[in-house]
């Protein structure tokens, strides 16, 4: 059964080489200092199991492993689909509807617009533009993963780096 949802916008990006594929991105400076106090700021509300689904731009499995390792203490389980790249907030809905129903809890790491697309139908007013390495928190009352809808969702926390680091 569905218990909590976190939806994590990758952190901050470079730009330095023009020339690298935008799915080639590594994180700069601020999105390397940014994640591990996000992970940290967040760490006592992640539950015993999680499983952390990230894209498989490198900028986003970044900044996935700089939260596993703050929660290396937790059994997480990492996966990664290039179906994330640059979701819409419809396939995220779908990636979320399509976990296996033994999984509790699912962290996924993505991009906007589709995640401030996915927020924004869940919170009034309106939250605009999820900023980078931005973590949302969501819960549903929904008895399985398949039958997750935006009807069902409920925004319970978002944390921004601008207000906590």
């Amino acid at each position: 059964m569905p218990q909590q949802i976190w939806i994590v916008r990758h952190a901050k990006s470079s730009w330095a080489d023009a020339n690298m594929s935008d799915h080639d991105r590594t994180l700069n400076k601020r999105g390397i200092h940014d994640a591990p106090k996000m992970a940290a700021l967040i760490l006592d509300q992640i539950p015993e199991k999680l499983l952390m689904y990230s894209s498989t731009a490198v900028r986003a499995k970044m900044t996935c492993d700089f939260f596993n390792e703050v929660f290396i203490s937790k059994n997480t389980i990492t996966r990664y689909s290039a179906k994330l790249y640059h979701a819409s907030e419809f396939e995220l809905l779908k990636h979320i509807n399509e976990l296996e129903e033994k999984i509790e809890n699912v962290m996924i790491f993505a991009h906007n617009p589709g995640i401030s697309y996915f927020v924004n139908r869940l919170s009034k007013p309106l939250m605009m533009e999820i900023p980078t390495c931005g973590v949302i928190r969501v819960k549903t009352n929904a008895d399985n993963w398949s039958n997750v809808d935006f009807d069902n969702l409920e925004l319970v926390a978002y944390y921004i780096p601008e207000d906590h680091i």
